[in-house]
């Protein structure tokens, strides 16, 4: 029996079955799906004879590829649908299907029409198998996946659509097979598709670059073409997320100011402006104030969010840092967009950001030049300064390490839980203005600087690349500088500690070097002369939040 590509293609025999013969008429209708009729029993064995025993009505069954490469659904946007399983029409409240991340995936949510006999609170989700047109109608198979799913049977579904209007026509099969679909208002139930409008499509995210990586290498942020969507992935993770730009807002406060109305909450003014060309939501809010030296915010945005069949709408805030870095504040999910930017899912006070570097980030001079001696590491200077000798002689004449910066005190033997200090000295724009270097005892790690900011209280954070075969491990880390002391040229002191996964605003000082790829070192300027080490080292020299940056990950759950 052979099958060819478009056209009808009768068997060139019949099948004997029980002491009769059948005939059968093979469609193929899509390379994943065959539809075939076959006749009565006849006893005689002439095709010609036996194949006029099918009728017109001869039930059309249908065959499904088992290993099936799912194909893309003729639905790309976000619809409601009023629908009819034979009870009457159920319009209100109105139901909804939109595409998923991935483009063969198909999600139905219907809604109970209460008093609709028939009608019920189901979601469907529709993987698409094959597409073809018949006539004046188009048609697709899919598996379908709901709670009364209980054989293979009852997985595959038939439907006949057609362009209506804003949106389509639909008829749906109540069976594994398209049999009764001759027209679209036949099958099991019958379904009105109109398309949303989509407000916000001249929204734009303005960002300089398309590509940007998270700085463990294991995130990927795409920025589609017109700057309306942005497409996030991790090596792993089933299926990536995309955050359409649905509207911007104007201004938010980092604090929210909102009061209490019955069980709900407001902002005090939130109207739209039918003035502007975008869509947008203006909150009554106190001025956020800003220094050019410490951020170049890019604006707060509502956005819809999508992650496989799952939907939403987020706030999140874009801040560019130099050019070459950017951070993203997100949200939780809000089942509204009116929401999203509210205080109950949306804390603009918030440091929480997730930090990404150009795909061609190229190198730029480096903050806090000069040349460093560690004193303390300081998860050891805190365990010295619990010792009673922490305040020993011997601790000032520990063995020196000889650096391009002078000498330096070494660090103390490994601590009791076994990691040990990682460096002795550190140099910046020594060699060149872009390269900042950690100095061993053996060999030094050579970084190349990306972009840096300040922020309020002077931190500094700096974003680096290794460019040397001693500078192993992470693909970038983000460095926070943080000076002490003196800041004339007779020189000072100052704090570093390393990320390799983003740039936290949460360093507890006291775990940091031994978890989760973090370190912190305490340093002084190799001007600042040996008389100042000791006081440098003190674990009370220096004060920071004890937070805990693990309660935090990269981009929203």
């Amino acid at each position: 029996m052979a099958l060819a590509d478009d056209i009808v293609s009768i068997s060139s025999k019949s099948v004997r079955e029980q002491n009769c013969y059948r005939c059968l008429v093979i469609h193929q209708k899509h390379e994943n799906v065959l539809q075939y009729k076959e006749s009565e029993c006849g006893w005689s064995n002439k095709l010609d004879h036996v194949c006029n025993l099918l009728t017109g009505d001869s039930k059309l069954n249908s065959m499904f590829r088992l290993d099936a490469v799912p194909v893309p659904c003729p639905f790309p946007h976000s619809y409601t649908f009023e629908y009819n399983n034979g009870g009457g029409l159920c319009t209100n409240p109105p139901s909804t299907v939109h595409s998923c991340t991935e483009s063969w995936r198909l999600l139905f949510q219907y809604q109970a029409c209460p008093d609709v006999r028939g009608s019920e609170s189901m979601v469907e989700e529709l993987t698409c198998l094959g597409v073809w047109k018949e006539g004046s109608n188009h048609y697709l198979v899919g598996i379908s996946d709901h709670r009364r799913v209980n054989s293979d049977a009852d997985k595959y579904r038939c439907y006949a659509y057609a362009g209506s209007g804003n949106g389509f026509k639909m008829a749906k099969s109540g069976d594994a097979s398209c049999h009764g679909l001759f027209s679209l208002t036949g099958g099991a139930s019958t379904l009105r598709l109109n398309k949303v409008e989509t407000r916000g499509s001249r929204c734009h995210f303005p960002l300089r670059h398309s590509e940007w990586h998270s700085l463990d290498g294991k995130g990927r942020l795409h920025v589609t073409r017109h700057n309306t969507t942005l497409r996030y992935s991790t090596h792993g993770e089933s299926g990536p997320i995309t955050y359409t730009c649905f509207h911007t807002i104007k201004s938010l406060p980092e604090t929210s100011s909102y009061h209490r109305h019955g069980d709900s909450s407001y902002y005090r003014t939130a109207s739209r402006s039918s003035s502007s060309q975008q869509d947008e939501f203006e909150v009554s809010a106190a001025s956020v104030s800003s220094s050019k030296h410490m951020e170049e915010k890019l604006g707060y945005f509502v956005t819809r969010v999508f992650h496989g069949c799952t939907s939403g709408f987020k706030c999140i805030k874009l801040v560019e840092r130099d050019h070459q870095v950017l951070e993203i504040l997100m949200g939780k999910v809000a089942s509204v967009a009116e929401e999203a930017c509210s205080h109950h899912f949306f804390d603009a006070s918030s440091t929480n950001y997730s930090t990404f570097i150009s795909s061609n980030a190229e190198s730029r001079s480096c903050p806090s030049m000069g040349r460093y001696e560690v004193v303390a590491d300081m998860g050891t200077a805190r365990a010295a300064a619990s010792s009673s000798h922490a305040a020993s002689p011997a601790s000032a004449s520990a063995p020196q390490a000889s650096t391009g910066g002078g000498s330096g005190t070494a660090l103390s033997a490994p601590s009791r839980d076994g990691c040990e200090a990682p460096y002795t000295a550190l140099t910046v724009g020594c060699s060149a203005s872009d390269t900042l270097e950690m100095h061993t005892s053996c060999s030094n790690a050579v970084y190349s600087c990306h972009g840096w900011w300040q922020e309020p209280g002077g931190r500094q954070f700096l974003v680096v690349t290794p460019t040397s075969r001693a500078s192993t491990g992470a693909r970038r880390l983000c460095l926070v500088l943080e000076s002490h002391g003196p800041e004339d040229a007779a020189g000072g002191a100052m704090t570093i500690a390393s990320s390799t996964g983003y740039c936290s605003r949460y360093w507890n000082m006291r775990d940091a070097r031994c978890k989760r790829g973090l370190w912190s070192t305490a340093l002084q300027s190799a001007a600042a002369g040996r008389q100042t080490s000791s006081n440098s080292g003190r674990a009370d020299a220096v004060q920071h939040p004890d937070l805990d940056a693990s309660d935090y990950s990269v981009l929203p759950q």
